[in-house]
């Protein structure tokens, strides 16, 4: 809850910085919290509208996680804050000195377990190239990871916020 905490306030300070700069995290140069932290190769995308998409995606998905009714997370961009999230858990549980070895391994066999698949960590993987966007991704089954497709739900039953999702060109969802 801690860690839910934390998130959410500083996407909403990370939301905060970007509005009053106009700039992105590529070219912002006042201090950020989380967003530099998402992959670097997208970091000129990420403006203030992209940051509270994001945000309203981490605060649905944690939503989802203390109100009973998660399931499964419903895009790559819950993906990529559930792993922000886990950071913020875990440098909290080790801060008040209660991360020991049965929590650590709570914490991993959860990741294992609520994660679509892993390939969100190539984003973080400069050397794999745009893998993710090519057909050879899409062969070997890669999950589509260009920066369009980060609040695109996985398949007809995820959940994705509407705010979150891009509006088509008629304006619908």
């Amino acid at each position: 809850m801690y860690g839910t905490h934390l998130l959410v306030d500083e996407l909403f300070q990370d939301v905060q910085t970007l509005t009053q700069t106009r700039s992105n995290v590529a070219e912002c140069e006042s201090p950020l919290w989380l967003l530099e932290e998402l992959p670097e190769r997208y970091a000129l995308e990420y403006d203030a509208h992209f940051a509270r998409r994001f945000l309203v995606t981490a605060i649905a998905m944690t939503t989802r996680f203390t109100n009973g009714s998660f399931q499964q997370l419903g895009c790559l961009a819950e993906e990529l804050a559930l792993r922000l999230l886990l950071r913020e858990a875990s440098v909290s549980l080790e801060t008040f000195g209660l991360m020991d070895e049965g929590v650590a391994v709570a914490l991993e066999a959860f990741a294992e377990n609520v994660y679509e698949d892993m390939d969100h960590e190539w984003l973080y993987d400069d050397s794999v190239g745009e893998i993710d966007e090519d057909a050879a991704g899409e062969a070997l089954g890669v999950t589509p990871m260009a920066i369009g497709s980060w609040f695109t739900p996985f398949n007809g039953g995820r959940y994705v916020h509407p705010y979150a999702m891009e509006a088509s060109e008629d304006g619908t969802q």
